[in-house]
């Protein structure tokens, strides 16, 4: 060990460097005598409920034990050499956090693993009141102690690997180490900032606590998932009356003793963006001087930096009535508290403040700037968006979007039709392509947003790494926006959770009150929101702009964004939709496409796919079975006929060279495809539109030598089109325009759509065929079909021409479409 580490090592202990060496030579002595790492012997690590054969077969693939596993006769080892060994190890991995260093300890009792041997995720509902005290010896591993507490003290510098890793010690002396998971402000948090959250020497209160096992060794460890089980005491409370600690705690970290030593912990916290500790740092200040507003107003900003607004908005107003504030400081209280309500969506509000705060301050620009955000918000609550900038701001690398949401003409309501469950319906007659929802979601991630390395441990959700962390962001919001709790704990949770309320969203909060960040009102069921999360993530793909054909973006779906949506997730699931949703990065957009009568059912695609088959694993992870006409077709067409559809797709595209054998393939695919449907089917063939496309493909690659092939491509789009569900009114070819009843705004498609799939697809074929139509010099076909494709867009995404020109330019120029585009008035 280097002298930088040696150094390191006995500061995070408190130790000189004498005593650290003595402490190294004893460990060093333990290893060598063939004793445990934390200093028990194998006889200690049976009786301690080490792993058995017994206990080995309930050890799962995940490296977890089933629940069933025995509780374990022993506690915690008492020994000196193991409160030494347990030092040792956590002042090494403290070591390695301070040099950066991820993973590199590799101790076992620091192992990630560990904490996932013997464990079921639980939390406690009883409140400490309620809880007797219970004592490190008295505890069994692999146990949670219900009906108790455990009163434990820091003593020594946290540590991080996945988990926060601490050592506690009881009153009596005793130690273990402690794994905390989901704790706000500790994910990939510097060793300064788990020291300002969680101190040395900090007493905490445990309630029910669980005594895990390691699954390669038997050191014990206390397991805390929810952050609402540990509780700080202060020295003040009376749950320490009576209370003497054995040891001396030395303090190895300096701690501030003034307001303003723990304000400039908090403004470095601050720069750095760790709002959490930032947060707890001005709390400790205003804790000495409860008058100290320039804290007060400081754990504002902090606040709203981590989108805890009710909070922000209760230190903002709670300076307002201080008298000596200057009209400069009064007009940054009103700011604050402007922003407060800006983030919680009140936007008259927030403008009323920002003119007070420009009133008492002129010289400040920043109300100005944010009054004109409010009048922009303003105007989208009204569903008037400019969708433009959206989609550029959504196209800027590391930017989330500033907009409001709206809700338009739906409701939820119990769907008794769906088992019991709830949707939503339209509560007037709406049009194709109507605005219906513009969300934000509660918590998202986005790969760009990871940092690369210290990444959560993966949950029963995969291995996903963005959704690792929105469910880790999901657990620090819901601790700090207590108030908002119910938008995401009224969400359905699976068949063992109680069914959520019928009414949704739940009425918005009334009122502030001061908020302690230590202190959780609700108890957090991690279970609970997990299962919520399997249910609820949506996987935002941004719109973007359009390749040209052929070009394929390779995604990996171990990167793909997450986002929990609220009343977006109460749309359920149609392959035959009548609504469609998108994303302009975070902000999601629900559509309708269709027209839907007053009350009618709404519908969104949460899986999508040529056959039931390849939506059969979706349907699976959501736990429904759908019943559209589509799946309902397929079901009686039988496995083996949907499986030649996918053999049959899995050759699409063909090699294109030679052409011969390129077109007897792609005419041997329609032909084979069409044989594994009935003439009574149904027009909706999302399987068969891949074959006929397939080959108009082909004849349009035939027609650059052989004109005569063009008409053939331009059948087989069309017969594409129609598979999909849209109604050609129009199929000529050449020769004069027909006019057919029912063809509106000069389109040769009936609007009336009723059973529609992929309008994308639908989009990409109409300018297929519009290229096609331009080659051969039919100018006013060309237009037509150019306009099936502006209204199929608008209806699907919206946004108008001018976003369709920006999304769909290289498709156009691949097309050799631009300049006729261009001629095409609306």
């Amino acid at each position: 060990m280097d002298n930088d580490t040696r150094q390191i090592m006995a500061t995070a202990l408190g130790l000189s460097e004498y005593d650290l060496e003595e402490m190294m030579a004893e460990f060093s002595q333990l290893s060598t005598n063939g004793g445990s790492s934390v200093g028990v012997s194998s006889n200690e690590t049976q009786s301690s409920g080490g792993l058995g054969a017994e206990e080995q077969t309930d050890i799962d693939g995940n490296g977890r034990q089933n629940e069933g596993g025995r509780p374990g006769p022993a506690s915690p080892p008492s020994t000196s050499s193991y409160r030494t060994s347990l030092l040792h190890s956590l002042a090494q991995s403290r070591a390695a956090l301070q040099r950066g260093v991820q993973g590199a300890v590799g101790l076992a009792i620091l192992d990630p693993f560990n904490t996932y041997a013997g464990y079921v995720p639980h939390y406690s509902s009883t409140p400490l009141s309620k809880l007797c005290r219970i004592q490190l010896s008295e505890m069994q591993t692999r146990k949670v102690h219900k009906g108790h507490y455990l009163l434990c003290r820091l003593a020594a510098p946290p540590t991080r690997l996945v988990a926060t890793q601490a050592c506690i010690e009881d009153p009596t002396g005793d130690v273990c180490s402690l794994s905390i998971y989901n704790y706000p402000g500790t994910r990939l948090a510097p060793a300064n900032v788990l020291d300002t959250i969680f101190p040395m020497g900090a007493i905490l209160a445990i309630r029910e606590p669980y005594l895990g096992i390691g699954l390669y060794n038997s050191d014990p460890f206390i397991h805390v998932n929810s952050p609402s089980d540990i509780v700080f005491i202060k020295p003040s409370d009376s749950i320490l009356d009576g209370i003497c600690w054995k040891l001396p705690i030395h303090i190895s970290t300096p701690v501030p003793q003034t307001m303003c030593g723990w304000k400039d912990v908090g403004d470095g916290h601050f720069r750095l963006a760790q709002y959490f500790a930032a947060v707890i740092a001005y709390s400790n200040g205003l804790d000495l001087d409860p008058n100290a507003y320039v804290l007060q107003l400081n754990r504002a900003v902090a606040y709203l930096r981590l989108e805890y607004f009710p909070a922000a908005l209760s230190d903002a107003e709670a300076v307002l009535p201080v008298k000596q504030l200057s009209n400069e400081m009064r007009a940054k209280a009103l700011f604050r508290a402007a922003q407060a309500e800006y983030g919680l969506g009140r936007y008259q509000a927030a403008a009323v403040r920002l003119e007070e705060s420009h009133l008492l301050n002129s010289r400040a620009p920043e109300p100005i700037a944010w009054l004109t955000r409010c009048e922009e918000r303003l105007q989208e609550v009204e569903g008037k968006y400019d969708w433009v900038r959206m989609f550029e701001d959504a196209m800027t690398p590391g930017r989330r979007l500033d907009v409001a949401e709206y809700v338009g003409p739906i409701r939820v309501q119990p769907m008794p039709t769906r088992g019991g469950g709830r949707g939503v319906v339209t509560t007037r007659a709406v049009k194709a392509g109507e605005l219906l929802l513009v969300a934000k979601p509660f918590v998202a991630c986005f790969p760009e947003e990871l940092s690369g390395s210290g990444d959560t441990m993966p949950t029963h959700l995969g291995q996903n790494s963005c959704r690792a962390d929105a469910v880790s962001q999901l657990f620090v919001k819901l601790a700090a926006n207590q108030e908002l709790a119910p938008v995401v704990l009224d969400l359905y949770a699976g068949p063992k959770y109680p069914a959520p309320p019928s009414e949704y969203p739940p009425p918005a909060p009334t009122g502030i009150k001061p908020r302690d960040p230590r202190v959780f009102e609700i108890d957090l069921d991690i279970q609970q929101i997990e299962h919520i999360c399997a249910d609820a993530l949506f996987i935002p793909e941004t719109l973007n702009i359009l390749e040209p054909l052929g070009t394929t973006v390779s995604r990996d779906p171990m990167k793909s964004a997450s986002a929990l949506y609220s009343l977006p997730s109460l749309f359920n699931h149609s392959c035959l939709a009548n609504g469609s949703w998108s994303n302009f990065k975070d902000i999601m957009v629900i559509r309708a496409e269709k027209d839907i009568y007053e009350g009618e059912e709404i519908t969104i695609p949460y899986a999508d796919g040529p056959t039931l088959l390849s939506k059969a694993a979706k349907f699976k992870k959501y736990a429904f079975s759908c019943d559209c006409a589509l799946c309902e077709a397929d079901r009686r067409d039988g496995v083996a006929l949907c499986r030649r559809r996918e053999e049959l797709l899995s050759s699409i595209p063909i090699p294109l060279e030679p052409r011969r054998i390129a077109l007897r393939r792609a005419r041997a695919i329609l032909s084979d495809m069409e044989a594994t449907y009935s003439a009574s089917r149904g027009p909706v063939r999302s399987a068969l539109a891949r074959a006929h496309n397939e080959l108009a493909g082909v004849y349009a690659l035939e027609a650059q030598t052989n004109p005569s092939f063009s008409i053939s491509s331009i059948t087989e789009n069309m017969a594409a089109i129609e598979a999909l569900g849209i109604i050609i009114l129009d199929k000529s070819t050449s020769g004069p325009l027909d006019r057919e009843e029912g063809a509106v705004a000069d389109l040769p498609v009936a609007t009336t759509l009723t059973s529609v799939v992929d309008y994308q697809s639908c989009m990409l074929f109409s300018l297929a065929l519009v290229s096609v139509f331009n080659t051969l010099g039919d100018v006013a076909r060309a237009k037509r079909w150019f306009k099936v494709g502006l209204w199929l867009d608008d209806v699907s995404i919206g946004g108008g021409r001018e976003l369709f020109n920006i999304r769909y330019k290289k498709m156009l120029e691949f097309l050799d479409i631009s300049d006729l585009s261009r001629s095409v008035a609306l």
